[in-house]
């Protein structure tokens, strides 16, 4: 495994080749001595792409593990690119699996594409034909916090359109949605 140091934190972290990351013993400017170690990913709320915290001279900030990963391996990007996941799977931090590319390059359904409102319509499509917003998330690699979103915020222009009945008693606004997607799996 190559192990590289993270731009900026020379002396501090590496990132390898696969996505690894790890801090390199040090002592602090207390003068504790801290070991060295690899550091353990974790998402922050509505994201799916791993993360680390990374900290200098006090001050603690959260970074991508595949920018880090890019930074390392194949230097910054040019104005206007972003990290790309060739695969989709944002899970597969491996130097082979990324590349910085400019946002007209990125192909439809690509990890860093902006979503639009078509995306929203079909998203909301496969909502009626039933699928849960878990699946969904799941397929679209979004949080659940986003689905949830997008067909709340696609319910709300059915009500404004007069196409939705909206109701404060919960089983006569559950029956109108239900009727709504009934009328939605008919016209597909």
């Amino acid at each position: 495994m190559i192990w590289k140091p993270v731009p900026g934190y020379e002396g501090l972290y590496e990132v390898s080749e696969t996505g690894s990351v790890r801090s390199l013993p040090r002592t602090n400017p207390r003068g504790t001595r801290l070991w060295g170690k690899i550091l353990k990913p974790g998402n922050q709320i509505g994201g799916s792409t791993p993360k680390v915290s990374l900290s200098k001279d006090g001050v603690s900030v959260w970074h991508t593990v595949a920018e880090l990963v890019l930074l390392a391996f194949c230097g910054p990007p040019t104005p206007g690119q972003q990290c790309c996941f060739l695969d989709s799977d944002r899970t597969n931090l491996d130097v082979d699996n990324l590349e910085w590319a400019a946002i007209e390059e990125l192909e439809p359904g690509s990890a860093r594409t902006r979503r639009t409102a078509d995306d929203d319509d079909f998203i909301c499509g496969l909502l009626a034909e039933g699928w849960s917003q878990k699946d969904v998330a799941s397929y679209f690699n979004m949080s659940l916090m986003t689905v949830n979103q997008i067909f709340t915020k696609w319910r709300r222009a059915q009500v404004a359109a007069g196409n939705l009945k909206y109701s404060r008693d919960p089983e006569e606004r559950a029956a109108a949605l239900r009727q709504q997607i009934e009328e939605l799996k008919e016209r597909a």
